[in-house]
């Protein structure tokens, strides 16, 4: 089976590039530790209900 695409509406795909730098996510949470939020985080806040 053979699909084609219509030109009209896409591009073709363009020449892959050289990676030039590696992209390095800072918003991840691996790095903190399990407790974090049970020994720094205020007494108040530790709990809080979403419902």
């Amino acid at each position: 089976m053979t699909t084609s695409l219509d030109s009209d509406l896409f591009l073709p795909d363009p020449n892959p590039a050289d990676i030039r730098y590696t992209v390095i996510s800072v918003d991840d949470h691996v790095v903190e530790p399990p407790h974090l939020f049970q020994e720094y985080m205020q007494p108040n806040l530790r709990t809080l209900d979403r419902s």
